[in-house]
């Protein structure tokens, strides 16, 4: 994977979160922005998920069948967190 590839597996939890501080920053009457705001988010995840999908069912550069692992903050994971995007993960979130 390229590099910014790599940042695909945070996407799906950093998406929704980016949108719903968008929306809270509205006011309660902006009900079409907000509707636009969260079908450009929803948009945005299933083009992630099907991309993490596609990564994991093709393989890295070299074809192997290994999954992807993103330690956040660059911290070991007794002490941080690992996201790990395989072939189960990346269905599920295809799928929801």
């Amino acid at each position: 994977m390229t590099d910014w590839q790599d940042h695909l597996i945070v996407a799906p939890i950093v998406l929704p979160l980016i949108a719903a501080a968008g929306m809270l920053l509205l006011k309660e009457q902006r009900y079409g922005l907000k509707a636009l705001i969260s079908l450009c988010a929803l948009i945005a995840l299933v083009g992630v998920a099907y991309a993490l999908l596609h990564e994991a069912a093709v393989g890295g550069p070299a074809g192997d069948d290994t999954a992807r692992i993103y330690n956040l903050g660059a911290w070991a994971a007794p002490f941080g967190i690992t996201l790990v995007a395989d072939r189960l993960s990346t269905l599920m979130l295809g799928r929801c």
